[in-house]
């Protein structure tokens, strides 16, 4: 049977206060509406939870949120004390060799024989402080975990809880000194792929979660705070509320924790979707695939293979996928872009052959000229838009790049306006950043145009994952979702909220605002909103 399912989200607005209304019960009122891709039609919903402002209630799932919401905090807080600990201290140069000194009854040693000098790292003790810092909490999470039968029996929380006690001893061992302890900065997010067999959710598609940062303790290095986003952090974990009956693409519900005694009230956004693995079916596709083949996609990532390779694998399980009556064009770019398939329907399987044998010829060479290449693949889908001006195709750009837009058109205004003017024909784009140099910046802009989504993964064998889920990567379930929030009869400030960034105070009432939603695999997280009631 198919279970019930967490939408998660990439948030692009939210809801920053709540309406006061006199003589009614008190109530979390939810409203939404949305654009059903399969049919264009708006769907409208409204969802109403009564509150008893005197008793404590909670769920399960708040709890364990709040616990992962709490954790994720204190690694970015432990990490940025870490950092912060040398940010105004001039740096030392790394330390000089010394000749050894030679007492006259030694033997002559060459006189090229050095030791180093050892010298103190000046901000060791203010680092000391902020792993005792994460140590404590470390224990305090641990407690926590023992305490709730349920939480005590999962395993998932207690790994987390063994990358913490690794990040602590990675602070220890970590240098102050360039060159021996600190990496270069990274922006990257990271994100591991859908995962074969987990339950369907929904997605804006910004998969952005937690494996670059694990990865980067796990290396023996301490991550940037930057890097540490709680979406990502929350994602690897199942937090999805039970939901009533859905029987539609979208179903949104309010849960709530109520703490009378602390005066808070937390509001959790749960999520589903009647749609499943069995019972979806893509539309046909008019699809261009541009690849990045510069030099830096022979990187290997740690993998068996390069990046390259293993866009040339996606790229083979892409042809693999498609059905007669498909276009297809294929973009390559570096310095240069080169059109190496022509926009051309799939007419049988001798024609998919040739155009895989095309494809595993591919190497790597140049610099990334990313914009070009981009510019080309949304060209062949256009024209080819013009020829079958009146069929129902969905018309989409894939793009597999690890750098950014360091050659031809550089600027991100122009590539975004790129983007978004293509979109307004009805052809979207899936970007796929490979590696921690994919421009962030751009990427999240892709995700404001219809039809856009995005995804980090650290390496191609990650990105792999996804072409395994193919139909999901290409088919938008959903259009233009919005939902308010009102609380009722009663007087609440917003603290805080996780899973959803800020917005200004003009769009407080409108706390979801996607403007594409995608099926996916795997993931999770949560989004909660924090009150502090009056």
């Amino acid at each position: 049977m198919f279970r019930k399912k967490w939408v998660k989200l990439s948030f692009l607005a939210l809801c920053a206060g709540s309406n006061i209304s006199a003589n009614q019960t008190a109530s979390v009122e939810l409203n939404y509406s949305f654009e059903d891709a399969t049919n264009n039609e708006i769907t409208h919903g409204q969802k109403t939870v009564a509150l008893d402002l005197e008793q404590a209630a909670s769920t399960d799932m708040i709890d364990k949120s709040l616990l992962l919401i709490d954790m994720a905090t204190s690694m970015k807080t432990s990490i940025e004390e870490f950092y912060g600990a040398c940010q105004d201290l001039t740096p030392l140069p790394p330390p000089l060799p010394r000749p050894i000194p030679y007492l006259p009854t030694q033997p002559i040693v060459p006189p090229t024989t050095v030791i180093p000098v050892v010298i103190e790292d000046p901000c060791s003790p203010i680092k000391a402080q902020a792993r005792a810092s994460l140590l404590s909490d470390i224990s305090s999470f641990e407690q926590r975990l023992n305490q709730n039968l349920i939480f005590k029996n999962d395993e998932k929380l207690f790994e987390r809880l063994d990358l913490f006690r690794k990040l602590a001893d990675n602070m220890e061992n970590y240098s102050y000194y360039p060159g021996i302890g600190f990496p270069e900065r990274s922006h990257l997010d990271g994100s591991i792929g859908a995962i074969v067999g987990a339950p369907i959710n929904v997605s804006s598609g910004g998969a952005m979660d937690f494996s670059f940062v694990k990865k980067t303790i796990e290396d023996g290095m301490v991550p940037y705070k930057d890097n540490i986003d709680i979406k990502g952090f929350l994602s690897d974990f199942d937090l999805s509320p039970q939901l009533s009956d859905c029987n539609a693409v979208i179903c949104i519900e309010p849960f709530y924790k109520l703490d009378p005694q602390q005066k808070k009230l937390f509001v959790q956004i749960g999520m589903d979707s009647n749609v499943n693995d069995a019972n979806f079916q893509r539309k046909d596709l008019n699809l261009s695939l541009v690849i990045d083949i510069s030099g830096s996609m022979s990187a290997t990532d740690n993998t068996e293979k390069s990046r390259l390779d293993w866009a040339k694998d996606a790229a083979i399980e892409t042809v693999e996928n498609l059905r007669e009556g498909d276009y297809l064009s294929i973009i390559v770019f570096e310095s240069e872009s080169e059109i190496i398939l022509p926009i051309t329907k799939i007419a049988s399987q001798e024609s998919k052959e040739d155009i895989i044998n095309t494809i595993k010829t591919l190497e790597t060479k140049g610099s990334t000229n990313l914009y070009d290449g981009l510019r080309l693949g949304f060209e062949s889908l256009s024209q080819q838009n013009f020829i079958d001006s009146n069929n129902d195709k969905e018309s989409r750009v894939i793009l597999i790049s690890d750098a950014g837009l360091n050659t031809g058109f550089t600027e991100l205004s122009t590539a975004l306006k790129l983007v978004s003017d293509y979109a307004s024909e009805g052809i979207g784009l899936t970007a796929i950043g490979l590696g921690e140099n994919f421009n962030q910046e751009f990427i999240l802009g892709i995700s404001q145009s219809a039809g856009g989504n995005y995804i980090y993964v650290h390496s191609g064998r990650d990105m792999y994952r996804y072409f395994q889920e193919f139909k999901f990567l290409v088919s938008p379930v959903a259009y233009k979702l919005k939902a308010f929030l009102t609380l009722n009869d009663m007087k609440a400030s917003l603290k805080e909220s996780y899973g959803l960034p800020k917005i200004n105070d003009a769009q407080k009432s409108e706390f979801i605002n996607v403007q594409t939603l995608f099926l996916t695999k795997g993931g999770g997280g949560t989004m909660i909103l924090e009150y502090d009631l009056q």
